[in-house]
């Protein structure tokens, strides 16, 4: 770690390249009780966070990938990364050209709105969500925009729907009514009829989260209707027939629980 801090401040391209990668690998299997502390203790997270604002592709991922593999280790480890002031610093780089850098800085942003209630409200602060809401529905202006390497594009789609429903899962029914607000009910009903059942998967999760949230302030008729208007109601019943049984299990759930006259019961 000491060598390695040394040249995350070398002018090579490649030097700094091969050591950010290098610090991605061992941060991917670090022991979280001793090797993360000595990255702290080396300052390398700073400037880790201080690449991703000037540098490279090549070097921003690994980057990007290090400083996510750190924000997954607990919530204080989390802490410690959005004291240095990442999350601004991720919300530009869900602008960038290159499809890595976005994949990755959603992924790293779904470790942070998996952790606590007010780690949640700092993506909130940063005017981060509607960005992550719009990269998961993928609309056809950015397909066009990008290339054709729909691997890459799926992929953005699903780190995005993760950040997003993670908020769903930990954070307080206020803070999921913001992402109501924000136009999330329509752009996760999208992905109910889409061919990849990871995000049926996700949407559905998301959208569970979110009638419960709703229900505890009484919002769940608007969220309801808000479901309906988009075709999401219809979505999620047609999916009692979807090849995936962990897919109609959760189905049968959400109906049940919350849309009685739609379950088939069969």
């Amino acid at each position: 770690f000491p060598w390695l801090s040394v040249l995350l401040s070398s002018d090579d391209s490649e030097i700094l390249e091969n050591t950010c990668w290098a610090l991605a690998f061992i941060s991917d299997t670090y022991d979280v009780e001793h090797d993360v502390q000595a990255l702290f203790e080396r300052d390398v997270a700073r400037q880790l966070i201080h690449l991703l604002r000037d540098s490279s592709s090549s070097i921003q991922i690994p980057a990007l990938k290090t400083l996510g593999n750190i924000i997954s280790g607990n919530d204080s480890q989390a802490q410690s990364i959005i004291d240095l002031n990442i999350v601004p610093v991720l919300r530009n780089l869900l602008d960038h050209t290159d499809k890595g850098i976005v994949k990755n800085a959603c992924w790293t942003l779904s470790n942070i709105t998996v952790g606590t209630i007010s780690q949640i409200q700092t993506v909130i602060d940063s005017d981060i969500f509607p960005k992550l809401i719009e990269l998961m529905f993928l609309p056809e202006w950015r397909i066009t925009e990008w290339s054709t390497d729909w691997s890459l594009e799926l992929e953005i789609q699903k780190e995005s729907a993760w950040a997003v429903c993670n908020a769903t899962s930990r954070g307080t029914s206020e803070q999921v009514m913001y992402l109501v607000d924000n136009d999330v009910i329509p752009s996760f009903c999208a992905l109910l009829p889409v061919s990849d059942t990871k995000l049926v998967t996700i949407a559905l999760e998301a959208l569970e989260n979110i009638l419960k949230g709703s229900f505890k302030i009484g919002q769940s008729e608007h969220v309801k209707g808000l479901m309906s208007s988009c075709g999401g109601t219809k979505s999620i019943d047609t999916l009692q027939s979807h090849r995936s049984n962990n897919v109609r299990k959760r189905v049968i759930r959400i109906l049940q629980s919350f849309f009685a006259s739609n379950y088939e019961g069969t």
